[in-house]
């Protein structure tokens, strides 16, 4: 990854992290790993949709298995 581009994708999981931070409370660092996963994921994919649909199973996850619980 360029230098450019590590310095997008810190900038781009930061807002990440904080735009889920409102919804998850103080728990970030659950946050920040995977944007930063999916970061890297659209940055060496060249293109968006892979995390787009990763970034939906995690929240498919997220609903179901608590539901299952």
């Amino acid at each position: 990854m360029r230098s450019k581009g590590r310095l997008e994708s810190i900038i781009t999981t930061l807002l990440f992290a904080f735009i889920h931070g409102i919804t998850f409370g103080n728990h970030l660092s659950v946050i920040i790993d995977p944007g930063f996963v999916l970061g890297w994921i659209r940055a060496n994919s060249g293109s968006i949709l892979p995390a787009i649909v990763l970034h939906n199973g995690i929240n498919l996850l997220a609903t179901v298995v608590p539901w299952l619980l």
